[in-house]
């Protein structure tokens, strides 16, 4: 059973023309309906491998700005290159595979709940029955399953050479290869706090740096499958398209970056001190970063513009949380334990199980330090170098414009 998609409905979510004028250009139907049939399931099957199949396939196509296929699409109008529609989608529907598939992973290994404001596979499969261990070895399997589907897919490119078949075969291959290594470096960085886990994580001979440590990750967990489009457009026009290239790994790092932001800010400027993490508005669990102990780029930040220590104006906003939620039996007790903001964020970012109100807390202190502030200018940094690149490349007209609005929401995105 294969659920309704919507990718392209986010662009119009927030009310932007850049929104209205991809989902103007981008045949959004076209993709979601070519991506729901290399979903599809052959055979006969009992139930239970037909709500596994279902659970994955909710993530993969309900939803997303489908913006690893978007981007090569307006690259290739661009560029006049003589396929299809149904063509150029085909060619760059694996990578949107690969990306949904990422995110069932992602969301297993960090035991987010919710994705796109619904239950996360493995945790709908809990809600059906299974155990904890069933519901994770089942959504693995599933997604090693569609995996190998996504690799062998641009074989069956009728309208390509073989060669280039193969070609783009390697390039989907080294793309997930790359992924899945940023991805265990990415697992491994959630010990980073630990000093005892530093050295494991840093380069031989070379001292521990979160802010190196996390723009590595962001080079192989996020960049591999921006920049598989152009490289699928190389083989596909015999072009050297390395501007091209080049402005989609600018564009992922603001579109990583601007992620980590929204972790804590939520994608609203205010936020109640009685709102619970998963109930705000970016689809996703709320803080995951900070109760995981993940050194994201404004996390770090904070950590540095942290001078003054003392809670002073916070203390307010600490009382009002803990005095309205009654965590404490006196809030005195909490000024007691935790003497200053960095000792206590320290501390939240150690924990296994933050609470509730220490995570609202920890956002809290990231966001009146300025690091959120600075790392959004960070985002826009790599936007301007991405429309550079983009100049470079002598792509203009309406999709060149296109692709630079694409890279500026890329860094300023709600969602």
């Amino acid at each position: 059973m294969l659920l309704t998609v919507t990718g392209g409905d986010l662009f119009l979510a927030e009310g932007e023309e850049i929104k209205q004028q991809v989902v103007g250009n981008v045949p959004f139907g076209q993709i979601n309906s070519i991506l729901e049939g290399k979903l599809e399931r052959d055979g006969e099957r009992r139930k239970a491998v037909e709500e596994v199949e279902e659970n994955s396939n909710r993530v993969i196509t309900g939803g997303g700005k489908r913006f690893r296929v978007a981007l090569p699409y307006i690259m290739a109008q661009g560029l006049d290159l003589d396929y299809s529609d149904e063509e150029l989608i085909e060619a760059f529907i694996p990578i949107e595979m690969a990306h949904g598939l990422s995110l069932v992973m992602d969301d297993m290994i960090d035991e987010d709940k919710k994705r796109r404001g619904m239950k996360t596979p493995h945790e709908r499969l809990k809600d059906q029955g299974y155990t904890d261990k069933q519901a994770e070895s089942l959504v693995t399997l599933d997604v090693m399953q569609i995996l190998s589907r996504a690799e062998r897919a641009p074989l069956e490119l009728d309208f390509l050479s073989r060669d280039q078949q193969v070609e783009i075969t390697e390039t989907i291959g080294d793309g997930i290869t790359r992924l899945t290594r940023g991805q265990e470096l990415d697992v491994a960085g959630e010990n980073s706090m630990d000093e005892k886990f530093q050295e494991r994580l840093s380069y031989r001979g070379d001292e521990f740096s979160y802010e190196m440590f996390y723009r590595d990750v962001v080079e192989g967990k996020t960049s591999p499958l921006f920049e598989a489009g152009p490289r699928i457009l190389e083989i596909m026009s015999g072009k050297e398209l390395e501007n091209l290239h080049d402005y989609t790994r600018n564009l992922a790092k603001a579109f990583q970056i601007r992620d980590d932001i929204l972790d804590i800010s939520g994608g609203e400027e205010k936020v109640s001190v009685t709102e619970r993490p998963e109930e705000k508005g970016i689809g996703k669990d709320r803080y995951s970063d900070i109760s995981e102990g993940t050194m994201t780029l404004p996390i770090n930040y904070a950590f540095q513009l942290m001078d003054d220590e003392d809670w002073g104006q916070m203390e307010a906003y600490v009382k009002e949380l803990v005095d309205s939620e009654n965590y404490l039996a006196s809030v005195d007790d909490f000024f007691k334990v935790y003497g200053d903001r960095r000792e206590f964020l320290e501390s939240v970012m150690k924990k296994d199980s933050p609470e509730t109100y220490e995570l609202q807390i920890a956002g809290k202190i990231i966001e009146t330090t300025g690091a959120l502030e600075k790392a959004n200018q960070e985002a826009l940094d790599y936007a301007e170098n991405a429309v550079e690149n983009l100049e470079e490349s002598g792509l203009d007209g309406e999709y060149g414009e296109l692709l630079e609005d694409m890279a500026y929401f890329a860094a300023t995105r709600s969602k």
